[in-house]
């Protein structure tokens, strides 16, 4: 199975990929705001919509007609009671299984640029947990077994530094939160763990 996982990176206006998007074996987008950017330029970013991931807090947002609907858990949310979910897959385990992972790894650092720094941000690390790309990585892992996940618009988390996102626009000025340079790291760890060929478009 090839899967094709869409992020929000300035890249996906670059090319007009819709049509082979859609050629995928399964395609899986992310959070409210990824729903809006197929609707608003499907010609960049396709119409095959076969799951739709979230956080928590986005779990009524990203119910799509006849898709799969994926809510990850992160440190937001660690005690939040995930029973009433209904119609949503949601794997705990896993969640807390690789946001510790990412903990383990932060170390403090000094931001390259004068950002400011999210009130949503637990400390200078950043937040405590892993982005939901990432996040939407791991359940297509653990979900699919697929052979190969191929990552459309994933700039940030290929770089390994911040890319402005289509979800926040050019201007926003209290981001990034995610230590991308850590996620980075740990694209590795999950090809090798999962055991799938894994490629940046």
């Amino acid at each position: 199975m090839n899967v094709a996982i869409i992020g929000h990176g300035p890249s996906m206006l670059l090319e007009k990929r819709g049509n082979f998007i859609d050629s995928f074996d399964f395609v899986v987008r992310q959070k409210k705001r990824g729903l809006e950017l197929m609707q608003e330029h499907p010609l960049f970013f396709g119409a095959k919509t076969n799951a739709v991931s979230g956080s928590v807090g986005q779990y009524r947002a990203i119910n799509h007609p006849n898709s799969e609907r994926w809510v990850f858990i992160d440190s937001r949310y660690e005690n939040t009671d995930v029973s009433n979910l209904t119609g949503a897959w949601v794997d705990k385990n896993l969640c807390n299984e690789w946001n510790q992972k990412f903990r383990d790894k932060r170390t403090n650092y000094s931001r390259p640029d004068e950002r400011i720094v999210s009130s949503k941000s637990s400390d200078s690390f950043g937040h405590r947990h892993l982005s939901s790309g990432f996040h939407t990585i791991l359940y297509a892992c653990k979900l699919l077994g697929p052979q190969n996940i191929t990552l459309f618009g994933f700039d940030s988390l290929q770089k390994g530094e911040f890319t402005w996102s289509l979800t926040r626009g050019k201007n926003w000025n209290q981001y990034p939160d995610h230590r991308w340079d850590i996620e980075f790291l740990m694209v590795e760890e999950v090809k090798e763990h999962f055991g799938i060929n894994m490629e940046f478009k």
